[in-house]
């Protein structure tokens, strides 16, 4: 009888001990975050961090967190991050007031804005050792506006959208597995380039899911090795921009030079979007009419779609032999 009494007792002790082991591993992991994010260049700090939840949950406070590196600095008052007792290795971190975000794109321009939105969440999944392996974010009524003096970025805001990217199952399990499904996305001034002139700077829909092959985590080694040597394939990818749907497969090689392979569309009304690369300025009269007869021989999908292939070369995309856009 008294070792009956006593088991109540002893389960507790143990989930008490459990519990404060899993808040040490989740301090232990900030620290470990930190160091290895020293190590890539970028650094990591916070104000002040207080660890709460006992016994079913851990909900960890971050205050003042500062993040930056050579070409980028983000910053937030107040972050939030979520985990079942559980499921201690998978947290849900989440912004609680606007952040602001200075950075460097692709084209180089410094962009600086304050971002926010009815929902911004992430949930991280990593190993027991800490290493990040999977991510998926949902995101609604999102928006950037440009900081004082600063530049808003490409996209400034999104109605809704939620990605993915968890490792793949068998018997492709050499690789992570993505989804994005984004609604609503506005761009800002010239950031699609001769496409938004073309298309306009409402994208009503993008979504897919496919297959980074070769990815092994989502670490900053693996991402560099794996945009050097790796893989996509998106058979699935569907868009609405402006006046035309497209919807078809993407396959691309990585390599140091930039990705190469094409993406076979299907595309809802392809003389309207030879028109409208036409009033962008993107082809002559004289290549519309080239374009028209080609597009006459091209094949049709079982939706009745005409399928055309865009060529992808060194993140150059093209159609008939003319650039369409630089990634």
């Amino acid at each position: 009888m008294k070792k009956l009494l006593l088991l109540p007792v002893v389960l507790f002790g143990a989930w008490s001990a459990y519990w404060v082991v899993g808040k040490n591993t989740l301090m232990g992991a900030l620290a470990e975050a930190k160091t290895d994010l020293r190590k890539d260049g970028i650094e990591l700090s916070t104000a002040a961090v207080k660890v709460k939840g006992y016994p079913l949950r851990y909900q960890a406070a971050l205050s003042g967190v500062d993040m930056k590196s050579e070409t980028s600095h983000y910053s937030a008052e107040a972050v939030s991050l979520k985990a079942s007792a559980l499921k201690p290795t998978v947290w849900t971190l989440s912004a609680d007031k606007p952040v602001r975000i200075q950075m460097r794109g692709n084209d180089d321009q410094p962009y600086d804005f304050i971002l926010a939105g009815e929902e911004m969440r992430v949930e991280m999944g990593s190993s027991v050792t800490g290493k990040l392996k999977s991510v998926q974010a949902t995101m609604r009524g999102l928006k950037a506006v440009a900081a004082p003096g600063g530049l808003a970025p490409p996209v400034i805001a999104i109605d809704s959208g939620d990605l993915s990217i968890t490792p793949s199952a068998a018997p492709l399990q050499n690789g992570m597995s993505a989804r994005f499904d984004i609604s609503g996305v506005r761009l800002g001034n010239n950031a699609g380039g001769d496409l938004q002139r073309a298309f306009g700077p409402f994208i009503s829909r993008i979504q897919g899911t496919g297959v980074a092959a070769g990815l092994a985590s989502l670490d900053a080694d693996d991402m560099s090795a794996w945009q050097n040597a790796g893989a996509i394939t998106v058979p699935d990818f569907a868009m609405q921009w402006g006046k035309v749907a497209f919807h078809g497969e993407v396959n691309l090689d990585m390599s140091p030079s930039g990705a190469n392979g094409a993406a076979t569309l299907g595309v809802s009304d392809a003389d309207a979007l030879v028109q409208t690369f036409v009033e962008a300025g993107m082809l002559t009269q004289g290549q519309a009419l080239g374009a028209t007869f080609l597009l006459m021989a091209a094949p049709q999908d079982a939706q009745g779609r005409t399928v055309l292939t865009f060529p992808i070369e060194n993140n150059a995309l093209t159609l008939f032999g003319q650039t369409l856009h630089k990634f």
